[in-house]
């Protein structure tokens, strides 16, 4: 429909997808937050739902892909029945992207992109550093730590875990 060639549209793509990862992110993805920033948000979240200290909210999403090939399919196939890649975005509470890392296999579980990103070891050494009293929220799909903050599971209808 474009009247190209596959191999010029794959080629023109990569150029595109390098011009954005290198230039359009890096100005303006970007997760350190500056003081003021921070206490904006926190400001925002409390305000809106009660949880203290809450500088942004971080998931997975699937991103629907064409079948890869055959050898690599069980690595691209999710939990939801399709071929995707697993893109793990945190966004502030004017929900502007502030990290993303779209490199996992659809397969990939939330938790372990977490925890091979550099935003896990960016959070953590701001914690090394004396950051307190400061959350990301995330959903069960991730393990609670001192920088982010995840529902109890199972807990009792009207409860303080509950509420």
């Amino acid at each position: 429909m474009l009247g190209l060639a596959q191999p010029t549209v794959s080629v023109v793509l990569s150029e595109v997808l390098d011009a954005l990862e290198n230039f359009i992110c890096q100005r303006w993805i970007k997760f350190n937050y500056n003081e003021a920033e921070m206490q904006q948000a926190k400001s925002h979240f409390y305000s809106n739902t009660r949880f203290p200290g809450i500088i942004g909210c971080v998931d997975g999403t699937h991103i629907k892909i064409v079948a890869p090939k055959k050898e690599l399919q069980h690595l691209c196939y999710n939990r939801k029945g399709f071929f995707s890649i697993n893109a793990m975005i945190v966004c502030d509470h004017t929900m502007n992207i502030r990290y993303i890392n779209a490199k996992n296999p659809g397969a990939t579980h939330d938790s372990m992109i977490f925890n091979m990103s550099a935003l896990k070891a960016y959070l953590e050494q701001q914690v090394e550093n004396g950051l307190r009293n400061t959350w990301l929220l995330g959903d069960a799909g991730y393990a609670l730590k001192t920088y982010l903050m995840t529902p109890f599971r199972n807990s009792e209808e009207g409860s303080p875990e509950s509420r």
